[in-house]
């Protein structure tokens, strides 16, 4: 038994940092998807290459039903995930507005710091 215990002791193992990257907090950055790329951008990608997708049997699909297919989706997943992603886009940018309000930026600052256009 004492053989183990000494040989468990000598293993140096790294555990990371769960939810950081690095040296800054993880989602600090600009946008915090901005290179892992979540489902939407992913999709996006995806329309603007025009993929096509090749299934076992042969079968040559395009468009969503091509991208859901290479998910392992039906379609209506596909548009569900797709709803789901905006949804928790459109909190993430509430959220974001709201501490910029808090932290006293007014209505143009904040736009403009997210990257909306603003017309006058």
């Amino acid at each position: 038994m004492g053989a183990i215990l000494n040989e468990i002791e000598d293993v140096l193992m790294h555990y990371g940092m769960p939810r950081r990257s690095g040296r800054y907090p993880w989602g600090s950055g600009e946008n915090p998807y901005q290179h892992s790329g979540d489902f939407l951008s992913r999709v996006y990608e995806l329309r603007k290459q025009n993929f096509t997708y090749t299934d076992e049997d042969g079968k040559l699909w395009t468009g969503d039903t091509a991208i859901a297919k290479s998910m392992g989706l039906t379609s209506s997943q596909l548009r569900t995930q797709m709803s789901l992603a905006k949804d928790e886009r459109r909190s993430l940018q509430v959220a974001t507005a709201k501490g910029l309000r808090e932290k006293g930026y007014s209505l143009n600052e904040i736009a403009e710091k997210m990257g909306f256009v603003i017309c006058s």
